[in-house]
Formats: C-alpha cells, sequence, structure tokens
C-alpha cells in the first residue's frame, strides 16, 4: 500500500506551493486516474511518487517504508512519463533490456522478460530500432515496455496515450486493465481524458490546485455531481464576478452553479439580463466540466 501523508512541494520560483496537504491511501491490485486542469499538480505528484522530486513536508510510504528509503527506492517502480525523453544511440532493445538490469535482472531471465513485454505490447518490430527514429506513438510504446518491463509493484504513466494512435491505445488499455488480474501493481495513471479510461479505472482523484478536490468511483462522482449544472452567459457587457465566471470564448461566460439556484446568482443573472446579455442557458454538468472548471464550484 502507498501511504502519502500530508504532502507538500513548493517550487523556489513559485509563490504558491505546487501541492498542499495531500493525503491518500494506493491499495495494491487497484487502478487509480489521477484528473484535474493544467496546473493542479498532477505531473508533481507523479514525480514525487517515483522519487524524482522530494516533497517540502509531508512523507510517502510503501507498506510502512519511505519511498527513498537510504537513497534507495523501496519498491520497483515503473514510470512513464509524458514526453519521452532524447536517448542517443538506444533502440527499444537497450531500453528495455537497460530497465531490466537496474532492476537486478541478467542472462536467461533479462531476456525472457524483454521478450515477454514486446510480445505483449506487439512491439516486436520496433526491438532493432533506434528510438530517436522512432514516431512518437513508437517512442511512447517503447517507454511503456520499459517500465512494465520488470513487473513494478507501482506503476505510474503520465498521459501515456498521448501521441499513440487507436489502435495502439486501444492495446495499452487492455495490457492495463489485464495487469489487475495478474500480479495486482498500484497504477497511478495521469490522464485529461475521463471519457477514454473510465470504464478501466477503479478510483479517479480530482486535483484542483494542488489539493485532492474530491476522490471515489466514477460512477459515484458522477451521481455526486450531478445536481451541478452549467450556466453560460452570452454578454459583450462585462457585468459578471470573474472570480467565478470562465470566459471561456468571445462574449461566453461560464460557471458551475447548485441545482438549487441561490438569491445571489439570481441577482447577477438579472443584472446581466439587464445590461444587454444576449442568451441566458443553464443545462446539467458533467463530470468533465466538474473536474476541469477553473472556478469555485459551489456544492
Amino acid at each position: 500500500m502507498v501511504s502519502i501523508q500530508n504532502l507538500w512541494k513548493q517550487y523556489s520560483h513559485s509563490k504558491e506551493p505546487a501541492l498542499r496537504a495531500i493525503n491518500l491511501e494506493l491499495q495494491g491490485g487497484r487502478f487509480y486516474g489521477l484528473l484535474g486542469p493544467n496546473g493542479s499538480g498532477k505531473t508533481t505528484l507523479s514525480r514525487l511518487l517515483v522519487g524524482l522530486l522530494r516533497p517540502t513536508k509531508g512523507s510517502i510510504t510503501i507498506n510502512g517504508i519511505p519511498i527513498n528509503n537510504g537513497g534507495k527506492v523501496s519498491v520497483p517502480i515503473g514510470y512513464v512519463p509524458e514526453a519521452v525523453p532524447y536517448f542517443p544511440g538506444l533502440t527499444a532493445k537497450d531500453l528495455i533490456e537497460f530497465a531490466l538490469v537496474t532492476q537486478g535482472y541478467w542472462g536467461a531471465a533479462l531476456h525472457k522478460a524483454r521478450k515477454e513485454v514486446v510480445e505483449l505490447l506487439d512491439i516486436t518490430a520496433l526491438e532493432q530500432k533506434l528510438i530517436w527514429h522512432m514516431s512518437g506513438g513508437q517512442a511512447k510504446m517503447t517507454l511503456i515496455a520499459a517500465a512494465l518491463s520488470f513487473k513494478p509493484a507501482i506503476l505510474v504513466l503520465d498521459e501515456p496515450n498521448s501521441g499513440l494512435d487507436f489502435k495502439n491505445r486501444r492495446k495499452l488499455w487492455s495490457v492495463l486493465g489485464a495487469l489487475k488480474g495478474s500480479y495486482k501493481p498500484t497504477i497511478l495513471l495521469v490522464t485529461h481524458d475521463i471519457k477514454e479510461v473510465e470504464s478501466i479505472i477503479d478510483e479517479a482523484i480530482i486535483l484542483r490546485k494542488g489539493r485532492v478536490f474530491t476522490q471515489g468511483s466514477v460512477p459515484d462522482l458522477r451521481r455526486k455531481y450531478s445536481p451541478l449544472l452549467v450556466c453560460t452567459v452570452i454578454t459583450d457587457q462585462i457585468s459578471l464576478d470573474q472570480t467565478v465566471w470562465q470566459q471561456v470564448s468571445s462574449g461566453h461566460y461560464q460557471r458551475l452553479i447548485p441545482e438549487e439556484l441561490t438569491s445571489s446568482i439570481l441577482q447577477e443573472l438579472d443584472m446581466a439580463l439587464k445590461t444587454g446579455a444576449a442568451e441566458i442557458s443553464i443545462r446539467a454538468a458533467s463530470l468533465e466540466e466538474v473536474v476541469f472548471a477553473q472556478e469555485k464550484v459551489v456544492i
């Protein structure tokens, strides 16, 4: 089990913490989706989990052992960053074997593990190809193969489907879904696409402004936030409170509102009409809109 306790991360170049007071328990054999708007802290949290960053305050433990135990990561962790790093002169075979060597694989065990993962992801044809000569999707599949090759106890994937075509995305989701029933790793998937992964993740963790905004299964979250509405105002006049209304396009402003309209919201909409609003519309909010809303949500 991964335990995250009161985790904070403050970068020296920023006034506001990237993460603040994060508390999470991640179970083995569970598939988690980490979601949120740009700048919400998703990538920072993923890098802390794999030991690439150190927290400003708080702790991350795995089965009670600090993730950086005496300078060594306490359990095998696989990591796929969003951007493909530069690997001069390395083939897919080289990278996968390097990942295996770092985890203590040698000889026949190394070759067996490499063969299994390239066949699993159907990338045998890429083994002898230089990574810098690959397409973005091919390079991403190679990174995923390297991360999966040693059967990590924890697998962290930051936007792994970026650059993949439909066939490889389907292959990836199928493989990750099957892992839950095999050796039961803890999987954390950073993504912005809820619809694409909602059928395979067990739980969604939604960050906003460096905090855990909400957490739960996708069906539970949809039920929880179904009372929220999206209100859209079309106007050329700036009579709306810019701290809670988000301009989504020229003259179009949106915010999330509760199902039971408060007097302050009604007054604001009345003022918008009096100052020339061309149209006001209200509809049910989707979970995606709740996740990626930049404004304050009133629940």
